[in-house]
């Protein structure tokens, strides 16, 4: 299993993820940031929502399937994170491991009955709890 984490391809940031790049496609709007897709949905109410310069989203150990999802407004990257520019308002907060796990996800903002907040729809997750609320990779 060690030799089949090492040969997987690891993502590390570039210089076009800094920043983010608006995208339509038909009739629904992203933007394309550190290697992953924010709905027009989830782009205005971070920015409805934000208390703080910048959202820090980390995936951390925790939970029945090994990792869950973290995610706070915070003024400031920490010593390990890189900061990536959503809007001259708003920036994300990532650690490299962060940013490998999440590459080429959805981060969706969802409003209902049986919960609100952001989901993160991630193609890297190889199974998930039935509570939905750790992943593993």
């Amino acid at each position: 299993m060690r030799e089949e984490l090492e040969s997987q391809e690891k993502f590390l940031p570039k210089d076009e993820d800094m920043k983010a790049i608006e995208i339509q496609e038909g009739n629904k709007k992203y933007y394309k940031l550190a290697g992953m897709m924010f709905t027009e949905n989830a782009f205005n109410n971070l920015h409805n929502f934000a208390t703080a310069k910048g959202l820090r989203i980390v995936v951390s150990t925790g939970g029945c399937s090994g990792f869950k999802y973290e995610y706070d407004f915070f003024d400031e990257a920490k010593d390990d994170e890189k900061t990536y520019q959503l809007s001259e308002k708003l920036d994300i907060y990532l650690n490299d491991f962060t940013f490998d796990k999440l590459h080429g996800s959805t981060v969706d903002f969802t409003i209902g009955l049986h919960g609100s907040g952001l989901k993160i729809v991630n193609p890297n997750v190889k199974r998930s709890c039935s509570c939905g609320t750790s992943v593993g990779f």
